[in-house]
C-alpha cells in the first residue's frame, strides 16, 4: 500500500469518528456533516494514482487544511501528504482521463528519421473525433499547459496530433 494511501486512510477514520461525534452533539451537526464529507474525500484521494493525486493537489490541499483546522492536532497528519505530492507530473495519454501522451526528445528524433507512410487506396476510418470532442480535448490541454503539467512544446505537439488525425 502506498504511503499516501495509508495516511489518507488514517485521516478517513479520524474524520468519520470526529464527524459522527460532532453529529451526536446536535449543536455541531453542520461541522459533523462536513467532517463526514471530508472523510469521503480522503477515501477517494487514497485510491488515486500519484499522477491523478498531483493533478488534484489543490483539492487535496483544501481538504487537508479543513481537516487540520477541524481535527487539530490529528488533522495535521495530512500535512505529511502535501509534502510528498510531487509537482513534477509526466502526463501519459490524452484519451484517458485528461492525460496527454508526451514523446521524449529521443523518440522525436527517431520519429523524424522514419519514412512517411505511402498513401493507400483504402480509406481507413479510425473513430473520427467530433468537433465537440476536439474542443474538449483542446481545453484540457490548455489547462495542462496553464498548470505547468506540460510544456509549450508538448502542448503544440498534442494539438498537431489532434488535428493531424483529420488528415488520415
Amino acid at each position: 500500500m502506498k504511503k499516501n494511501a495509508i495516511i489518507f486512510n488514517i485521516l478517513t477514520v479520524i474524520a468519520y469518528f470526529y464527524g459522527l461525534f460532532l453529529c451526536a452533539t446536535i449543536i455541531a451537526i453542520p461541522l459533523g456533516v462536513y467532517a463526514v464529507i471530508s472523510a469521503h474525500r480522503y477515501s477517494y484521494f487514497a485510491d488515486l494514482s500519484p499522477v491523478n493525486l498531483a493533478m488534484r493537489k489543490s483539492q487535496v490541499t483544501n481538504w487537508i487544511i479543513f481537516g487540520a483546522v477541524l481535527y487539530f492536532p490529528l488533522g495535521l497528519i495530512g500535512l505529511l501528504i502535501l509534502s510528498s505530492i510531487s509537482n513534477n507530473v509526466s502526463v501519459t495519454d490524452v484519451q484517458d482521463n485528461s492525460t496527454f501522451q508526451a514523446q521524449s526528445s529521443a523518440s522525436q528524433d527517431a520519429a523524424s528519421t522514419v519514412k512517411p507512410e505511402q498513401p493507400t487506396t483504402e480509406v481507413e476510418i479510425d473513430n473520427p473525433i467530433s468537433d465537440a470532442e476536439k474542443a474538449e480535448k483542446l481545453e484540457k490541454l490548455k489547462r495542462f499547459k496553464e498548470n505547468g503539467l506540460i510544456t509549450a512544446e508538448e502542448y503544440d505537439q498534442a494539438v498537431s496530433q489532434l488535428y493531424d488525425g483529420d488528415k488520415k
